[in-house]
């Protein structure tokens, strides 16, 4: 039994499954709310569904990039969860948990590719290539929007956030918006490789370094 963790974006996501099979998922779209819902969320599938923490074999956490609060929520819900590695932590890249999820259209289109973006900040995109069965063929890339023409192929199966900055490309409006089930999908697939993570080791790829917002002082 797998608990999922999404916190990379806007979305607030848990999912409980069992056997690849999803039980309950929660989930809010409303931006800024991990802080409130995320802990909340666990406690509620495990009351719905009448279960224990301790009948939860791993607890999957979608690892970036994305956004530096949400995913420092998201690690430290998780780490708590799992301090005594009792439960196994599952470190599941979000990018490429977003192309594990498009291998079905794959199948149906015959590309060759998949291309899976978020964004970043101002004008920048978190990008990666994958092959037609979700294995990693580029080390994640950070890229101008304006850079993306020449990087997709008009042939590529392009998923996630961020592919509405290019009208180029298979595109998947449903794979648009992340959520705990994409997180799902590949933990099972880890959970079978025993592809654990150290929860004292564990840490989000960040990517970019943290860059606060700072408030603007209203004009008198």
């Amino acid at each position: 039994m797998i608990l999922a963790l999404e916190t990379s974006g806007s979305a607030c996501s848990v999912a409980l499954s069992h056997e690849n099979k999803i039980l309950s998922i929660l989930t809010s779209y409303s931006g800024n709310s991990h802080d409130r819902l995320l802990a909340e969320f666990v406690r509620r599938i495990l009351h719905d569904n009448k279960i224990g923490f301790e009948n939860i074999d791993a607890v999957a956490i979608s690892s970036g990039p994305g956004s530096f609060t949400g995913l420092r929520i998201g690690a430290a819900l998780a780490k708590g969860l799992c301090f005594a590695n009792t439960t196994k932590l599952i470190s599941i890249p979000t990018l490429n948990a977003i192309a594990y999820s498009a291998i079905d259209f794959v199948r149906i289109t015959n590309a060759e590719e998949i291309i899976a973006m978020i964004p970043s900040h101002k004008e920048l995109v978190y990008l990666q290539k994958f092959d037609n069965n979700a294995n990693p063929s580029t080390e994640i890339m950070i890229v101008e929007q304006s850079q993306l023409t020449d990087i997709v192929r008009s042939d590529s199966i392009v998923v996630g956030p961020a592919s509405n900055k290019i009208d180029k490309g298979i595109k998947i409006n449903s794979l648009n918006i992340i959520d705990a089930r994409m997180i799902v999908s590949l933990a099972e697939k880890y959970y079978i490789d025993n592809k654990f993570c150290d929860t004292n080791q564990y840490d989000p790829l960040y990517i970019q370094e943290f860059e606060p917002k700072l408030k603007q002082k209203n004009k008198e």
